[in-house]
């Protein structure tokens, strides 16, 4: 993150730019907590997620049938509770925005 010294008054998209870095997929439950102080639930599961969502993005799909099994879990099992708590909100409230599947019973 960009340091207060950097910036005048408040974090700018310019600042962000110019001083942010990415971070790791595996850091962010304890960036999560050091931030907030709000602990992620399943942080194993978390993990195990981010394996499988490199290994997609940089490789292929597993020959395993059960990923998609994989991808409800942790958003129903992992995302699910942060977003109750973040926002009091449930993720399957706003599927059908993220896939169209779900409109047609698949959460059922």
């Amino acid at each position: 993150m960009p340091r207060s010294t950097t910036a005048e008054d408040q974090l700018t998209f310019s600042e962000l730019f110019a001083y942010g870095r990415t971070v790791q997929f595996s850091d962010l439950p304890e960036l999560l907590w050091a931030d907030t102080g709000i602990r992620m639930g399943r942080v194993d599961q978390y993990q195990a997620f981010g394996k499988l969502r490199n290994g997609v993005v940089h490789f292929a799909l597993p020959a395993r049938d059960h990923w998609r099994d994989d991808i409800i879990r942790f958003l129903f099992e992992v995302m699910e509770p942060l977003t109750q708590q973040f926002w009091n909100e449930s993720i399957a409230t706003h599927s059908g925005l993220w896939d169209e599947v779900m409109l047609d019973g698949h959460l059922v």
